[in-house]
């Protein structure tokens, strides 16, 4: 059976996210940026579940999932609601006005997967699936990572790890403040490079990414490419003035043959990039 999901997002990338989390499920997602398209929306299709991101200056929004949830077409629909709220208020404001489930951002894949597969009552697996080559990898980052390391060993082969982060006035934020621009940078960058051969990991304020056979100018390579997508971006261009974006790579084995050196040598030069602007 093919399920149908609506994406109510204002900003219009949870849909994007979403469907990296589920690609190997059997799942169709349409977006809305809000209320009005969802309602024309759901007179073309019958959806089984209903994701609404609420994010900043949108905590009127739960009031919305309650007269959403009293129409006849929504009434029996579950809602997951997906906000940068972590605050016990959101969530009991969110589940009193109708929502099934209650998500706080940043939060890993395994959560959202757990919780979307819950609501449509289908297995979720017992890991984040990554698709490199056309081969599912069912492993954990970290392992992921030991694995890629291993393999290179032996077939004597290069793999580079490139860690960028956007700062701001010269100094690193908290995205579980302030997301839209992480958010937005982290659509762009599974758009565009989603057919290539990296596995990506999400943090609080930067983005790790694996780039299994490059060696150090094929992660030279990525990065210009980041870069680009951040100041060429139709999405991206109004935050060109008010954020910088910094980049640090490393590679095995010319850096290390050990990942806690690679990892820690790769958060140094970030750092100093950071500091010498």
């Amino acid at each position: 059976m093919r399920y149908n999901i609506l994406c109510i997002d204002s900003h219009g990338i949870t849909g994007l996210e979403i469907s990296r989390v589920l690609k190997s499920k059997q799942i169709s997602i349409r977006n809305a940026a809000d209320l009005e398209q969802a309602q024309r929306l759901s007179k073309q299709n019958e959806f089984h579940l209903i994701i609404w991101r609420i994010n900043f200056s949108e905590t009127h929004n739960y009031k919305i999932i309650g007269m959403l949830k009293k129409q006849d077409e929504f009434k029996q629909i579950p809602v997951i609601v997906i906000s940068n709220f972590s605050g016990k208020n959101h969530v009991i404001n969110a589940i009193e006005n109708g929502a099934n489930e209650y998500i706080a951002m940043p939060c890993d894949d395994r959560i959202i997967l757990e919780k979307v597969c819950g609501m449509l009552n289908i297995p979720a697996g017992e890991n984040v699936v990554y698709n490199m080559e056309n081969e599912l990898i069912t492993l954990s980052f970290d392992e992921f990572v030991n694995r890629e390391i291993k393999s290179a060993g032996r077939g004597n082969y290069p793999v580079s790890f490139l860690l960028t982060c956007l700062v701001p006035n010269g100094k690193i934020v908290d995205y579980s403040e302030d997301t839209g621009i992480l958010e937005i940078f982290k659509a762009v960058i599974i758009a565009r490079l989603r057919d290539t051969d990296m596995v990506f990991k999400f943090s609080n304020n930067s983005i790790l990414t694996v780039l299994p056979f490059s060696d150090v100018d094929g992660a030279r390579n990525v990065s210009l490419k980041i870069t680009d997508l951040f100041n060429s971006h139709s999405l991206l261009k109004k935050y060109v003035s008010q954020y910088k974006l910094f980049a640090s790579s490393v590679t095995f084995p010319d850096d290390s043959r050990q990942k806690k050196t690679l990892l820690e040598m790769l958060e140094k030069r970030l750092n100093m990039n950071i500091s010498a602007g």
